[in-house]
């Protein structure tokens, strides 16, 4: 099966987009990689999608009439973005999961480090 990447048309539409905006855009197309998104949409869904999802991210102004210029589907666009945000919101809340019971990372024999301690230098305990 071939996937026709969509970053090289990401870079063509985003030169004069901020720099954090493109960057932030970039990450979530990265991140669509891991999705089933790259195989059901086509690539300038995906770079529209990715574009839709950073602007409402950083709650940024979109022209009325944008999606019309690139001959999308609205609602299509709309779908993508928000199959981003969804999956940058997983991502951010998978990153403060921690184990509700400490008896529970006991019994897998792991440990979890207690939030706000450090560990004493060997050369500071002796």
């Amino acid at each position: 099966m071939k996937v026709d990447l969509p970053h090289d048309l990401f870079h063509y539409h985003t030169r004069f987009i901020q720099p954090a905006l493109r960057h932030f855009c970039y990450q979530l197309l990265n991140d669509g990689l891991l999705s089933t998104a790259f195989l059901v949409f086509p690539r300038h869904y995906l770079v529209a999608g990715a574009l839709y999802a950073g602007r409402t991210m950083f709650d940024l102004p979109f022209r009325y009439d944008w999606w019309e210029q690139c001959e999308l589907n609205p609602d299509m666009v709309q779908e993508v973005g928000e199959s981003f945000l969804e999956s940058q919101e997983i991502r951010q809340q998978s990153r403060f999961i921690l184990p509700s019971d400490k008896n529970s990372s006991q019994k897998s024999g792991r440990t979890v480090p207690e939030v706000g301690r450090c560990r004493k230098r060997n050369s500071e305990a002796n």
